[in-house]
Formats: C-alpha cells, structure tokens, sequence
C-alpha cells in the first residue's frame, strides 16, 4: 500500500473518529477526545512518513490549532448560548455542528501534515503558520455568503 493510501486511510479513520468525540455533550471531555485523537493522528502519519514522533513537537503543534481555532470556538460558543433560547430543534443542530467542526478540524490538520510530510518536512521544523491559514480558510468557507441583490 502506497503512503499516501496509508495517509488517507489514517486521516479518514480519525476524521470520523474525531466527529464521533465531538459529539459528547460534556465539553471537557469532548476536547479531551479529540486532543488524544489528534495527538494519535500525528504520531501514525508520522510512522507512515517515517518521521521521529515527539510529543513536544505534537503538543507544540496542538497548541498551535488551539490557537487557531480559539476565535472561532468563541464565536460559536457564544452562538450556542444564544441557541439555548430557541426551539429544541436548534440544539440538534448545533450538536451535529460541534461533530462536523471537529472532524474538519481533524481533517484539516492531518492534509496539513501530509502535505507537509510529502514535501520531506518533520514535526521539528513544522510551520505552524500554515494551521493559521488552514483555519482561516475553514472559517470563512463556512461563514454564509448573502445571495447577490
């Protein structure tokens, strides 16, 4: 099997995975869930690129995506305190959300990785810079767009 079938197959598996943690009510736990999953996603991409696994470089690059995400994390959890005074339904809607957010969040950084392992990168020299820009572009991708007038 190729690296990049192996890559795609790991990325797939934890991309669910991680929508699955994200469904957990429990907030704590949730980011729990899915901090360990992405800690794993990078420790197996790293196996499949045969690049040294460090913790310190993956906590460094999960603070990085923490850092990252944090706006938008807000912005949501604001909008979900406001959800709470709507219908039930809307509830839903958020829990399937927070499981869509999570899984992009993991897809997101593991393409990032590949891409970065591809091009014969470590976790040592890891630009965390392109998570920003990952970031940046999930959240305006999902930002609605009015229809033209």
């Amino acid at each position: 099997m190729s690296r990049a079938t192996q890559a795609a197959s790991i990325l797939h598996t934890y991309s669910l995975a991680s929508g699955g943690a994200g469904l957990v009510t429990a907030p704590f736990l949730s980011t729990a869930a899915v901090t360990t999953l992405h800690l794993a996603l990078i420790r197996d991409l790293a196996r499949v690129y045969e690049v040294e696994f460090s913790k310190d470089n993956a906590r460094g690059i999960l603070l990085a995506l923490g850092a990252a995400f944090v706006p938008g994390w807000l912005g949501g959890a604001m909008e979900r305190s406001i959800l709470k005074r709507l219908p039930a339904v809307t509830g839903v809607i958020g829990w399937v959300a927070m499981a869509g957010m999570s899984a992009a969040v993991t897809y997101g950084l593991g393409r990032t990785l590949i891409e970065h392992f591809d091009a014969g990168g470590t976790l040592a020299d890891f630009d965390v810079t392109h998570l920003h820009q990952a970031a940046r572009h999930l959240f305006k991708a999902a930002t609605p767009v009015a229809p033209p007038a």
